[in-house]
C-alpha cells in the first residue's frame, strides 16, 4: 500500500481512535464511555489492518494476506473475524458506520482514524502500563501493526526475551472425503489414532503419522468402532465398538492386534458416531472413564473403571434431568473435567477433585457458565487450564478456560469450525477436527406431489388467520432495500431458497405466506431473521447472541415471532415485532419453556416445559399457564378443527394425538424417530414428517392421514435432513413445503506443532 494512504498521526499513548471508539491495539482492546470490549487477536490485527488502510478498500485476498498469513483458512474465518469486528463496535451489516462492505472488493472502515488525545476512554490498565513502555508513545501505527505481526508469526518473543520461539506448523494428517473424526494424539505426539468410515460405510480405527500418506488400518470388525484414547505410556489404545444395540469398552495393543473387552459401556446412553459417549484413561494408567446411567430416567453420570479388578464406580453426581459426558483425568491425576448439561439445553465445564485412589474427593465445581455447545476438551500440561472447544463465539473455536476463575482465552489455532482438541504429554502439539458444513432451506412444490394438500388449506387454521393482516406489507415498511436472489432449481425437484455459507434453519411461513422466518448465524451468532416467500430481502430481528436460538412461531396476524432462547442459560419463551424493536421475555421461572406454538385465536399460547418435574405440554393464556398433558409431552401443534392436540413425547419414537375436550391420547404415527421430535408439520388433516430409510441411509419426506392412518413417502432429498427442533413447514395454501438440508459437510484432522498456548 502507497505510505501516502496511511494515517499522518502517531499512536500517542499507545491508543488511537476511531470515531467514537478508541482503540488499544497491544492489549485488543476497544473503548467507549468506560466500556472495554476485548477483541481476539486475529480480529484485532483485521482493525488495524482497516485502519492502516485510511478509509480506502482492502481486498478479501489482502485481508487473508495480512492477518491470515501464519495460517492456512477458508473465507469463513475472514467473514466471521468481520461480523465479530462489527458486534464489538455495535456495528451493523446492513446500515453500518464503522465497517463497510465493498461489493466485489472487500471491506473498509468508514469512521476517521484520528490520534487519542484524552485519557477518559484509555482503560486503567492502559494507563498504568504508559509508564512502563514510554517508547511506544512514539511508535507509528505501521510499526505496532509489523510487531503484532511478527508477534503472531512467532519471529520475536516479546518483551523480556531474546530467543526465538519456533513457528507453528500446520499439517493435514488427513485429506478423505467424508468424515474423519475423534483424533487421539500419541503422548509424544508422533501418532495420530482416529476413526473414520470405509467405503462400505463400516467404521473403524486408524492410525497416521502427520507428513505421511498413508495409514494404518488398526480394526475390521463389523461393528462401529469409535473414540480412539491412548494410554498414558503409549502402549494401548481403547475405543468403543457398538452395534444397534450392544455397546462394548475395548483395548488393543496400540500398533495392532486382538482387543480385549474391558465393560459394557453405555447402558441407556446413545451409542452414536458422532455424538455417542466418550471416554478417557487416567493419567496413572490404572482408569478409564466413560458415561453410563443405570435406568433410562436416570441422570448420565461419569463412572471409571479399575482395569486391574473389572470394577467401577461413580465419579460424578449429576442432578435430576442432567447429562455429564466428554470425561477428560488431568495430567496431574488431581481433577476430572467434564460436561454437564439439562436436558437437551446446551452444557458447562465442570471439574471434580480426585483422590490417589481415583474416587471423588470433594464436590463438584463449575469452571464456566456460559450455556454453548462443547465440542471436546483437553487439559494443558500444567494441569490448571481446560482447553475447550466451544461456539461462545458463534463458529467452533478453541479458548483455554482457567480453573481458578477469570477470562478464557482465544487460542488462535486455523481452521473453520475446530472440535475435539488432543494435546500431546509436553503441550507441544495439537490436533482436532477441522469441520466445514453449510445447511440451508430448501422449498418443495409439494402440491405437484400432493394435490390434496391445496384443498386442505381451507380447513386449516393457519390459513384461516391469514387473512387477518397483511405481513407482506409490515416486512415491506421496515426493511431495508435488498437485491433478491432467484432460487437454484436443481434435478431433484427442489429449490434452494435461503442459504448461506454457515447455517440457516428452523424456517416458518407467515400466516398470510408472504414471508418466511428462520434462523441464521451468517451475522456471527444464531439470530432471528426473516426474508419474503422467494428468499429475498433477509433482515434480522435479534441481537441476543444466546448461543441458540428457535425454534419459531408466528403470531396469527403476522405483526410478530414468538420463539425460544437461552440467554442465561434456561430456555425461555421471547418475543420480538417483525417491524423490530426491543425482544420482550414472555416466560419466566427455574425452569425450560421450549417449543412454542401459537393458537389461532391469537390468545392462547402452546410449548412445552419441565415446570412440574418432567416434559410435559402447557397452555398460556393471558399470562396464566396450565399443564395440558400428563403422560409426557413435548413437541406440539393444534389439529386443524382446533379440537385437538398432536404431540410427541420424550424419549419415546411416535406421534399421539389427544381430543382437548377429554379423553385418552392415541398413537396416531409410530413412524416418527425421537430424533426428530419437531421434523414434522400439519396441514389439515395431512402430517408431513421425516422418515430414514435404514437399509439405504437416506431421508425422506413422507405424508401420513390422521383420518386413515395411512402414510406414504412423497420425496428423497438430495442432501440429509438434519435432524431437528422444527425443520419443516407448509405455506398456508398447501403449495409449498420448506424443510433444511445439510448441503456440504465434511471434517478433515489437524495437526499444530508447536502452537503457543500461553
Amino acid at each position: 500500500m502507497d505510505k501516502a494512504e496511511e494515517p499522518e498521526f502517531r499512536l500517542g499513548k499507545d491508543s488511537f481512535r476511531i470515531g467514537e471508539w478508541t482503540v488499544h491495539p497491544t492489549l485488543h482492546q476497544v473503548s467507549r464511555d468506560g466500556r472495554v470490549v476485548r477483541l481476539e487477536p486475529k480480529v484485532s490485527l483485521l482493525l488495524l489492518t482497516l485502519a492502516k488502510a485510511g478509509g480506502n478498500a482492502v481486498s478479501r485476498d489482502d485481508l487473508h494476506r495480512r492477518v491470515w498469513h501464519d495460517t492456512f483458512v477458508t473465507d469463513k474465518a475472514l467473514t466471521s473475524g468481520v461480523a465479530k469486528l462489527r458486534r464489538a463496535l455495535d456495528d451493523s451489516a446492513s446500515a453500518p458506520r464503522y465497517i463497510g462492505t465493498v461489493a466485489k472488493g472487500g471491506y473498509r472502515l468508514l469512521a476517521p482514524v484520528t490520534p487519542d488525545t484524552g485519557e477518559r476512554h484509555r482503560p486503567d490498565d492502559v494507563t498504568r502500563r504508559r509508564s512502563r513502555r514510554p517508547v511506544l508513545g512514539g511508535m507509528t501505527l505501521a510499526t505496532v501493526l509489523l510487531a503484532v505481526i511478527l508477534l503472531a508469526a512467532g519471529a520475536i518473543r516479546g518483551p523480556g526475551g531474546e530467543d526465538q520461539v519456533p513457528s507453528p506448523t500446520t499439517t493435514s494428517i488427513t485429506t478423505q472425503d467424508g468424515f474423519e473424526l475423534h483424533p487421539s494424539i500419541s503422548p509424544g505426539g508422533e501418532t495420530i489414532a482416529y476413526s473414520r468410515a470405509d467405503d462400505s460405510g463400516n467404521w473403524d480405527l486408524y492410525l497416521s503419522r502427520p507428513g505421511s500418506d498413508r495409514e494404518l488400518r488398526l480394526t475390521e470388525d463389523p461393528a462401529r468402532d469409535v473414540r480412539p484414547v491412548w494410554s498414558p505410556d503409549g502402549a494401548r489404545i481403547a475405543f468403543l465398538r457398538f452395534t444397534d444395540d450392544t455397546c462394548r469398552l475395548m483395548t488393543m495393543p496400540a500398533l495392532g492386534g486382538e482387543p480385549t473387552q474391558i465393560t459394557w459401556c453405555a447402558e441407556f446412553v446413545p451409542a452414536r458416531v458422532f455424538w455417542g459417549p466418550k471416554l478417557d484413561w487416567s493419567s496413572d494408567g490404572r482408569f478409564i472413564a466413560w458415561p453410563w446411567r443405570d435406568t433410562a430416567d436416570a441422570p448420565v453420570a461419569i463412572r471409571a473403571v479399575d482395569l486391574a479388578t473389572g470394577l467401577s464406580h461413580p465419579l460424578t453426581r449429576p442432578p435430576a434431568w442432567h447429562s455429564d459426558g466428554q470425561p477428560a483425568y488431568s495430567p496431574d491425576g488431581r481433577w476430572l473435567a467434564f460436561s454437564r448439561r439439562r436436558g437437551r439445553s446446551p452444557g458447562d465445564l465442570w471439574i471434580v477433585p480426585l483422590d490417589k485412589t481415583g474416587q471423588p474427593a470433594g464436590p463438584e465445581q463449575q469452571v464456566s457458565f456460559e450455556r454453548r455447545v462443547m465440542m471436546g476438551h483437553a487439559w494443558l500440561p500444567d494441569s490448571r487450564e481446560v482447553l475447550l472447544a466451544s461456539n461462545r463465539d458463534g463458529t467452533f473455536n478453541l479458548w483455554a478456560f482457567p480453573l481458578q476463575g477469570g477470562t478464557p482465552r482465544w487460542i488462535p489455532a486455523p481452521g473453520a469450525n475446530l472440535k475435539e482438541p488432543t494435546l500431546s504429554t509436553d503441550g507441544r502439539h495439537i490436533a482436532y477436527e477441522n469441520w466445514n458444513y453449510d445447511e440451508n432451506i430448501w422449498r418443495l412444490d409439494l402440491a405437484s406431489l400432493i394435490p390434496e394438500l391445496l384443498t386442505d388449506h381451507r380447513t386449516d387454521p393457519g390459513a384461516q388467520a391469514a387473512g387477518r393482516r397483511d405481513t407482506a406489507a409490515i416486512v415491506r415498511s421496515a426493511a431495508s432495500q435488498s437485491t433478491s436472489t432467484a432460487p437454484q432449481i436443481v434435478a431433484t425437484g427442489a429449490q434452494r431458497l435461503i442459504a448461506s455459507s454457515l447455517w440457516d434453519s428452523g424456517p416458518t411461513y407467515s400466516p398470510d405466506g408472504s414471508t418466511v422466518a428462520f434462523v441464521s448465524n451468517r451475522s456471527g451468532s444464531y439470530e432471528i431473521w426473516i426474508t419474503d416467500a422467494q428468499g429475498g430481502a433477509p433482515r434480522r430481528l435479534s441481537n441476543l447472541n444466546a448461543g441458540v436460538i428457535g425454534p419459531i412461531t408466528w403470531r396469527p396476524d403476522g405483526s410478530a415471532l414468538v420463539f425460544e432462547a437461552r440467554p442465561e442459560g434456561l430456555a425461555h419463551l421471547y418475543e420480538v415485532a417483525v417491524s423490530g424493536g426491543t425482544v420482550r421475555q414472555i416466560t419466566f421461572g427455574p425452569h425450560d419453556d421450549v417449543l412454542p406454538q401459537m393458537a389461532p385465536d391469537d390468545e392462547t399460547l402452546w410449548f412445552a416445559s419441565n415446570r412440574s418435574g418432567e416434559w410435559q405440554i402447557w397452555r398460556m393464556t393471558a399470562g396464566e399457564a396450565s399443564q395440558v398433558t400428563r403422560d409426557g409431552g413435548y413437541a406440539a401443534r393444534l389439529t386443524a378443527d382446533g379440537e385437538g392436540l398432536v404431540f410427541t413425547r420424550p424419549g419415546k419414537d411416535g406421534l399421539w394425538e389427544m381430543p382437548l375436550r377429554g379423553g385418552d391420547p392415541r398413537l396416531a404415527l409410530p413412524a416418527l424417530a425421537e430424533r426428530d421430535f419437531g421434523n414434522w408439520t400439519l396441514h389439515g388433516r395431512h402430517v408431513v414428517f421425516v422418515r430414514r430409510d435404514v437399509a439405504s441411509g437416506q431421508t425422506r419426506l413422507a405424508l401420513h392421514d390422521l383420518a386413515t392412518g395411512s402414510s406414504r413417502d412423497v420425496f428423497v432429498p438430495a442432501n440429509t435432513v438434519m435432524a431437528s427442533r422444527r425443520g419443516l413447514s407448509i405455506s398456508p395454501d398447501g403449495r409449498w413445503l420448506l424443510f433444511t438440508a445439510l448441503d456440504d459437510a465434511t471434517s478433515d484432522l489437524l495437526l499444530v506443532r508447536d502452537l503457543r498456548l500461553r
